[in-house]
This record gives structure tokens, sequence and C-alpha cells, in this order.
């Protein structure tokens, strides 16, 4: 599904990367993941490899959907991946989880709008395709894929009924990650404070 068009994602993405300020290679190459939660403040996850298999989808879904790479763009991102299925990437279902909780909170309508367009689409969790088919294939092409043009009808029942279901399930998480939260900030504190002694390369 290769094309020499340059309106690939691999032709996109380093400009998305810059754009929202992240690594060239979108992080896969640190042992951390930097999460920014907004006023400058920020804590840190271990890179999994769980992580790394799921980045690069997911940053391609940002190009196909427009949704952006800051705060408000990835609570919608994430409501729209649950709804459109990530389960098979645990990495991403969890995030996406704290994510979508996270939106309710200053973003709940676009949240609520993004899970309903979940609805009418898939997405490339749900695609045999390989990272480098993914990265070579027109953004158009992609969107076609996945169905994204297609405009969902007014929200059904169900769609209201599975949104509080998945906000129920992620509160439910965010409680149980309470217990996990003061090895978060301690390894927070760690990858903060070793970054700043760390030379950097040129």
């Amino acid at each position: 599904m290769s094309s020499s068009t340059s309106d690939t994602p691999r032709k996109k993405l380093a400009e998305f990367y810059k754009q929202f300020n992240l690594d060239s290679d979108g992080g896969q190459s640190k042992s951390y993941v930097k999460i920014e939660i907004g006023g400058g403040l920020a804590f840190y996850l271990p890179n999994l490899e769980s992580r790394k298999k799921a980045v690069v989808k997911h940053d391609v879904h940002h190009l196909l959907t427009g949704y952006s790479g800051l705060l408000a763009g990835e609570s919608e991102i994430s409501a729209w991946e649950l709804r459109s299925g990530c389960w098979k990437y645990p990495f991403a279902f969890f995030i996406n989880l704290s994510g979508m909780l996270t939106g309710l909170l200053f973003n709940l309508p676009a949240v609520f709008r993004a899970w309903t367009k979940g609805r009418t689409t898939t997405n490339l969790y749900q695609l045999e395709l390989t990272e480098d088919e993914i990265l070579d294939t027109p953004t158009e092409t992609l969107q076609k894929i996945i169905n994204w043009t297609a405009t969902p009808e007014k929200a059904i029942g169900y769609d209201y009924i599975s949104f509080l279901g998945f906000v129920l399930l992620g509160i439910l998480f965010a409680l149980l990650s309470i217990v996990a939260l003061p090895f978060v900030l301690l390894y927070s504190i760690y990858i903060a404070l070793t970054a700043k002694t760390t030379p950097q390369s040129a």
C-alpha cells in the first residue's frame, strides 16, 4: 500500500512532533514518557514495550483525525480511540481511559462528539497493517480506510449508555491508580533530576 506521494504520515509526523515539542521519533528511543498536565507541570512513566507498539498508530491518528496534540485534543482522541476500539493495545486502552476522564472536566461536549464519531469509524489498532505500510500510505487513503469522513448520525441511546459505562470504568481505574501514585511521583522526580544532570548530545 506504499506510495511515492509526499502526503504520507512518514512525511508529516516530523512536522507534528516539532509543532507539539516532541522528540523527532515520538519518544520511541527514550526509557521514559513525559505526560504534560498543563501549567508547566508533567509526570513521567516508563516507556514500556506496549507503549512503543501503540505510539506510532496513536500519533498517526492525530494526523488522520485532526485532533490536537494538546490536552483538549488528547481527551478527544482518547474517547474516539476507545469507542472505535483499542483493547488490543493495553497501554493505549488505559491511557485513553485517563485521557477521556480528564477531558470531562473541561471539554465534555467535544469528548462526547468524539465518542459518538467512534461508532461509525475504525482505527489503525484494528487493522492488519505494518508500521511501514501505515507510514507510507497516503493520509487521504488511510482516512478512507478508517471511514473517517463518515458523518455519524445523531447520538443514539447506546452512545449515552456506553459513554457512561466507560466513564465509570475510567473512574474505577483512576481510583485503583492511586495505589501507584507514590511510585509515579518518585519515578518522575528521579527522571526530572537525572534529565537535568545528563549532558545533552549535540
